[in-house]
């Protein structure tokens, strides 16, 4: 039974080649904020579109195994997780939002299961994420060499005109209004390029502007980006092999040898460790298999291959050496980065023992993590950087099983025997390729390039030009590889090897929980499923979940995810943005406004609240005649927030300054009781923070408390060394925090003595 020729069946199969795309067009990094819900949101409504067709169509069994079975597992596992969110206390709105992205997730494998049946579709799959990892191997190419430098030469520029000005005004020069205009606007330029002014956020925007160009994209992170280009290159070479093994047309090898240079040579400059080894074991593996099944190459045709990617090699290595990408420092902070990675997992396994059945929620990840993170460890990480952890630590032992179970699958798979087959197999796939042009699936793929910056422009963010120059490349590189995988056998291995890549890679990086990450290891399963045609064609097996279910699930999910994710969340980010707006130009009262409506639209996230309350004691802060009410009002609205993140040392830490603050406005020994009541619950959460611990110390000794200041003072200042031989910058203590701890450690224990200094 082959796919049915149905206008609808092909809008649907060009709607499931667009949302594929554009995962690859978004940070994926920003699913727990709820940035990319509106990808879940469409494979939704596709989902209940594919309902529709099939009970038109009589197709009353879904085309399901034990795959949609394994995968459903995890699924349940995030859900049962973020149960456990909103019962035992976590970040709900993170929560409700990556387990909303696993439910997308699945109803990607699933309708994309049911819209591609042939391994024809498998090839043409492929070829489409070849040509996409392309694109975004030039776009990283050109940030390298292009876009990073201008920008980190024009912040330099706008930072040094900045410092400067702001230095004369505090160094006593005569006040003038152009500069402090000019200050001003410099300022929010840079705030609203999402840049910090000061602290650590400056500390870290540098390090990454200014100290490195290594690429990243589309994505937020450059080893996202390794990671599946180390993946893609597998295929791609794959589809250089086979194009060059079945003569197909003179020259015809060129464009995609090009396209594994492009791929091989980003993935060099991204300086991914994990990317370049997973990519290692992967090669490794296709290797292995290769000899192992004994597949038809004979001698001088296995020397010209060997030599040609040895080659290709060389000529990458050399062309970074020369560029200064490939550095000593690459090589010799590996063991460092081994050890970094050493305190990750240790810490990891402290936030597994916090719920080790149905783990902290996903998106939950960072607030657990950092009750347990070691004093040496150099990241506040967003994910345990090894996807076993990842899984377990978000979705709880169900999750775990059901990935074991999805891997187990996909070995069994990549096992089948190899189908026999005919030239005139091969003649027909050849003319199938030749005709990508046509098809819904390659369509609605080059239509995913112009959606993305069709949707930006709609929401303001402006129309991003480069997915246009992405597009004409996209198409290009379709082209140019016309007629790759004509035989079903030249995708068995590359699939595997691609999956043994990945998994290496993200078994030292982490990741699997961003959805874009996740939905590359599906999209390789299903390519793995439809190049054994051995195995049972699953549209005529009777399956074990009617249609009827399977319709209820998606209108549910479809429904559910809509009013409890995607409008509540466009909301309430929509008038935070208007909030931020108002608060930059100075209009605190209409801030506080749409603060307060945000607040009210999404009432899982704490987002909102906590700039209600910061902007409530901006207000009380700069007027020193404020009422106490005023500043009752913000601490009763940080408190909301801290219910709302109850893991989050932001919010108690945030409380202990601002008592602070009042403690010196009143000099009631109450508040600076009060400040050291909720900075030591910061430090519950947070225990390794040399600043935190700083706080603390001061707060103590101004409660009069100076055995405790003292205890603290050594802890801040053990702690500070500890960063400061670890070389963690943006942890080290300011000057003045420095000499303030180092006098409280060095201080009489002499309680008199306090309370005169007091």
């Amino acid at each position: 039974m082959g796919p049915p020729d149905d206008t609808l069946f092909g809008l649907l199969k060009g709607t499931v080649g667009a949302l594929i795309i554009c995962r690859l067009l978004v940070p994926t990094e920003s699913a727990a904020a709820g940035e990319t819900l509106w990808i879940v949101q469409l494979w939704l409504i596709a989902g209940v579109v594919w309902v529709w067709f099939a009970f038109r169509n009589g197709e009353f069994a879904p085309r399901m195994d034990r795959l949609d079975l394994f995968l459903g597992i995890i699924i349940v596992g995030h859900g049962l997780a973020t149960v456990g969110v909103f019962v035992g206390g976590g970040d709900r709105r993170a929560a409700l939002n990556m387990f909303f992205e696993w439910v997308g997730l699945g109803v990607a494998f699933f309708l994309t299961r049911q819209v591609l049946r042939t391994p024809s579709d498998a090839a043409r799959l492929m070829r489409v994420g070849v040509a996409a990892a392309a694109c975004l191997s030039a776009l990283g190419i050109w940030q390298h060499y292009v876009s990073l430098p201008q920008t980190a030469a024009e912040y330099a520029q706008s930072r040094t005109e900045l410092d400067t000005l702001q230095n004369s005004l505090a160094g006593g020069a005569p006040p003038n209004a152009d500069n402090r205009m000019r200050i001003q606007e410099l300022r929010e330029e840079l705030t609203s390029q999402g840049i910090a002014l000061e602290g650590t956020g400056r500390i870290l925007w540098e390090s990454r502007l200014l100290d490195s160009s290594e690429p990243f994209a589309m994505f937020g992170l450059t080893n996202t980006l390794g990671g599946l280009l180390a993946a893609w290159l597998i295929i791609a070479l794959a589809a250089m092999v086979s194009i060059w093994q079945h003569g197909i047309g003179p020259l015809r090898w060129v464009g995609p040898t090009f396209m594994v240079s492009l791929i091989g040579y980003c993935l060099l400059l991204t300086k991914s460790r994990t990317a370049w080894v997973g990519l290692t074991c992967g090669l490794m593996a296709w290797a292995a298999m290769t000899v192992w099944r004994k597949r038809n190459l004979n001698s001088h045709r296995r020397s010209r291959l060997l030599w040609g990617v040895a080659g290709l090699a060389l000529c990458a290595l050399c062309l970074a050496g020369l560029s200064g990408s490939l550095d000593r420092e690459v090589l010799s902070e590996a063991p460092k980065s081994l050890r970094y990675r050493l305190q990750y997992w240790s810490g990891s396994l402290g936030v597994i023992g916090e719920r080790p059945i149905i783990g902290v929620g996903p998106g939950n990840f960072r607030p657990h993590y950092l009750a347990h993170k070691m004093a040496e460890s150099s990241e506040e990480i967003s994910d345990p950087h090894n996807f076993l952890l990842d899984i377990w630590t978000s979705g709880g032992l169900a999750a775990v099983c059901g990935l074991f179970g999805l891997m187990y699958a996909g070995i069994h798979i990549s096992n089948q025997p190899a189908p026999a087959e005919s030239a005139a197999q091969d003649e027909a796939n050849i003319n199938l390729a030749k005709h990508d042009r046509r098809d819904p699936l390659v369509v609605g793929a080059g239509l995913g390039f112009l959606f993305v910056p069709t949707l930006g422009w709609m929401w303001g963010s402006g129309f991003d030009v480069r997915l246009i120059v992405m597009l004409v490349g996209w198409v290009i590189g379709v082209k140019l590889l016309a007629g790759a995988f004509s035989k079903v056998s030249d995708l068995r291995w590359p699939l595997a090897a691609a999956a043994v890549a990945f998994f290496v890679h993200l078994f030292g990086a982490g990741g699997i929980e961003m959805p874009a990450v996740a939905q590359a290891l599906l999209l390789l399963l299903v390519a793995m499923t439809l190049v054994r045609p051995s195995m049972k064609n699953l549209h005529e097996t009777r399956s074990w979940l009617k249609i009827g279910p399977t319709a209820a699930l998606m209108v549910i999910a479809l429904v559910a995810c809509l009013f409890t994710t995607t409008v509540p969340v466009m909301q309430s980010r929509t008038s935070v943005a208007l909030g931020d707006d108002a608060r930059s130009s100075g209009n605190l009262q209409r801030a506080i406004a749409f603060y307060e409506k945000a607040a009210q639209a999404d009432p899982f996230s704490p987002e909102p609240v906590q700039r209600f309350a910061q902007t409530l004691f901006d207000r009380w802060h700069a007027l020193p005649g404020s009422s106490d009410s005023e500043f009752d009002a913000a601490v009763k609205m940080q408190t909301a927030a801290i219910e709302l993140a109850p893991f989050h040392a932001t919010g108690y830490r945030n409380l202990g300054q601002w008592f602070g603050h009042q403690f010196e406005r009143t000099g009631d020994i109450e508040d600076a009781r009060h400040a050291v009541d909720w900075l030591s619950r910061a430090a519950d959460r947070y225990p390794n923070s040399a600043m935190i611990r700083a706080e603390l110390a001061i707060g103590c000794w101004k409660a009069g408390d100076v055995d405790v200041a003292r205890r603290e003072a050594q802890l801040a200042w053990d702690l500070d060394q500890i960063n400061r031989r670890e070389g963690h910058r943006d942890k080290f203590l300011p000057v003045t925090s420095v000499e303030s701890i180092d006098e409280l450690r060095n201080s009489s224990p002499n309680r008199d003595e306090a309370d005169n200094r007091n």
